[in-house]
């Protein structure tokens, strides 16, 4: 926001409001940082949660070798899974980067 500035009282609301502002933008930046560190947890754990449904689809597969949708699942969910781990390990990256940028 710009303020015209004609005497002392705008040029310190104007300065009031810059530090307003910056310090607004800064707090904002920092729920953002937790927001990727509370979303790199939940993908973490996600992996944990979703380990035993995932051993179960593969005994299935493993039971019907035959099976062609069951070969397709099975491509689909290796697909899926090489995915997932790409995606958590890029927010665990981007948590990573802002909480060393501090």
């Amino acid at each position: 926001m710009a303020f015209k500035v004609t005497d002392h009282i705008d040029a310190k609301r104007a300065l009031d409001q810059i530090a307003t502002d910056a310090q607004s933008f800064e707090a904002n930046a920092d729920r953002a940082v937790e927001e990727i560190a509370r979303n790199a947890t939940s993908l973490q754990a996600m992996q944990s949660g979703w380990a035993p449904t995932v051993t179960q689809i593969r005994a299935l597969v493993a039971a019907n070798p035959a099976d062609e949708q069951m070969q397709r699942l099975e491509a689909e969910l290796d697909l899926m899974i090489a995915a997932f781990i790409a995606k958590r390990d890029r927010v665990i990256a981007k948590r990573d980067a802002a909480q060393a940028a501090g």
